[in-house]
């Protein structure tokens, strides 16, 4: 893993153990990204020099040198951008990646609230039936696997006098709206 992690820890002097999880090792908790990579206040006399600071015009992310990847090299997708220029205030966007999938439902081009939505079907005559189509969209980083049996159910009063026509071939790729 690219962390470090215990699951049951005391520290009885902070300075020793700040010293021995950030200062002595190679994988850092905390580290200081030097704009110019080269480590200076870290391996060298502590002290920074120009070339160390972001500036207005620097992006920090998995493209630029140093980098936003973990220590494997496994990218990670943060990114710093459109850092100000110096002043009181500063500023700087940052983009951190979409952890994992997450599935938006839609009928036509509005999405239902998760947990809270509905769909009104309007008043139906006994005996006849109106169709609806649903939209799964998964707007995540990673695929949506859809395991249950049914993969797409119905609930709430009346769920009995509804029925899914086409359940949807998972899994959802990242970005891939999938009728249903």
């Amino acid at each position: 893993m690219d962390y470090f992690a215990t699951p049951s820890l005391t520290i009885t002097d902070p300075l020793t153990f700040y010293e021995t999880i950030n200062s002595y090792t190679s994988h850092k908790l905390l580290r200081l990204m030097e704009a110019d990579g080269l480590e200076e206040i870290e391996t060298g006399d502590g002290n920074a020099d120009s070339g160390d600071y972001y500036v207005a015009g620097k992006t920090f992310g998995p493209a630029t040198t140093p980098n936003s990847n973990r220590y494997s090299g496994t990218q990670t997708d943060i990114l710093v951008s459109n850092i100000s220029a110096s002043g009181n205030p500063m500023s700087f966007d940052l983009s951190l990646p979409a952890s994992g999938p997450e599935m938006n439902v839609k009928k036509g081009s509005a999405a239902i609230p998760d947990n809270t939505g509905s769909y009104n079907f309007g008043n139906v005559s006994l005996g006849s039936y109106q169709d609806a189509t649903f939209t799964i969209e998964n707007t995540g980083s990673s695929d949506l696997n859809l395991t249950g049996v049914p993969a797409v159910s119905i609930g709430g009063t009346h769920s009995g006098d509804f029925v899914v026509t086409t359940d949807p071939a998972p899994p959802v790729s990242a970005g891939d709206p999938r009728p249903s």
